[in-house]
């Protein structure tokens, strides 16, 4: 089995309760993959888990969620385009109302 480096998915508190999506990391769990999960509830949580997945050396960072989660991780990701830092992935989320 490949050794996969440490992803954190950052999700919107609306998409948390998405049962494919928790299905596909629950597989992706099982292959090996190591993924962290992490749900924003208010504003400013993005910018703490981002600063978390620094801390733990996370290669990959994806947003999961709408416009503004998106925007919120890749705002905290990229505040300074000369840094270097974990790689992102948008993942459009799609929530029942």
């Amino acid at each position: 089995m490949a050794n996969f480096p440490d992803s954190l998915l950052i999700l919107n508190g609306k998409s948390a309760d998405n049962q494919p999506l928790r299905e596909a990391i629950t597989l992706l769990r099982d292959e090996g993959i190591q993924i962290h999960v992490r749900v924003t509830w208010e504003k400013g949580d993005a910018q703490r888990y981002v600063d978390e997945a620094r801390r733990l050396g996370v290669e990959t960072v994806i947003a999961g969620g709408g416009d503004g989660t998106i925007n919120e991780v890749s705002t905290a990701l990229n505040p300074d385009p000369r840094r270097r830092g974990p790689r992102t992935g948008p993942f459009a989320a799609r929530h029942r109302q």
